[in-house]
């Protein structure tokens, strides 16, 4: 369900009982307002408690009759900014996590106004319940014609696929102690007449799966070599199958 997306919560700084609460979740309220009163320990003196800034009560964390401590931090209301952004929040599984990060666009399927909307993940944290753990995302949309509180939501997440500078053959990749590099094919023009010589670039592996690497690094003109008849490395002297078609 939607919330609103800016909520600050308001916590007892004395010790007493509450006597009267003066207004109801949803009110909205200005600074100065007073929200409840409130009896002090062992007498029959009252205080008042003023709401510190303008909004919307988001929820009242006391009850009529109840002691609140000043050293148990009990809430004893949250207001919420009066705005045009709306949270909602969604729990995923640890295997979900992985492709789920800020770049992915949430779907919000809105059910009383048949509405779908895209919104933007806020925050992703670590998450246990009773029942689930996870992570527990936070998404945040803006509606400026509705009042989304407390409406149902669907939710589904999209991973738009990642441009990468460059793609190769998972063969082509390579490691040692300084890092990933490839190695790719220079012309030689040597005393002995035009050949290719195997030259090392390093590069940054970005991502990866069983028959592709996506690599920063390496010019798109470059022409790597991907399979030898033989163990070749940085300054081999290599025969390239293709000079006969050139």
């Amino acid at each position: 369900m939607f919330d609103y997306a800016h909520i600050d919560s308001f916590y007892g700084e004395m010790d007493g009982r509450v006597r009267e609460i003066l207004v109801n979740e949803g009110d909205e309220v200005r600074k100065g307002q007073c929200l409840m009163r409130f009896q002090t320990n062992g007498a029959e003196e009252t205080y008042d408690i003023v709401a510190a800034e303008s909004g919307i009560i988001a929820s009242i964390g006391v009850e009529q009759g109840m002691y609140v401590s000043s050293m148990q931090n009990t809430v004893l209301y949250e207001i919420a900014e009066k705005s045009e952004e709306w949270a909602c929040y969604l729990i995923i599984s640890e295997e979900q996590r992985e492709s789920v990060d800020s770049d992915s666009t949430p779907v919000l399927y809105i059910e009383s106004r048949n509405e779908t909307l895209e919104g933007e993940i806020i925050s992703i944290a670590g998450y246990v319940g009773q029942n689930q753990t996870g992570y527990k995302v936070k998404i945040r949309v803006s509606l400026d014609d509705a009042t989304l509180y407390g409406e149902k939501v669907d939710i589904t997440i999209r991973n738009e696929g990642m441009a990468y500078d460059a793609l190769i053959p998972a063969a082509a990749l390579r490691k040692d102690a300084s890092g990933y590099f490839v190695l790719v094919l220079q012309r030689d023009n040597g005393i002995l007449g035009n050949g290719y010589e195997a030259h090392r670039m390093s590069v940054d592996l970005l991502d990866s799966d069983e028959s592709y690497c996506a690599v920063r690094g390496l010019p798109l003109d470059e022409r790597v070599i991907i399979a030898s008849t033989g163990e070749i490395k940085d300054g081999s002297d290599v025969f390239y199958e293709g000079d006969e078609a050139e």
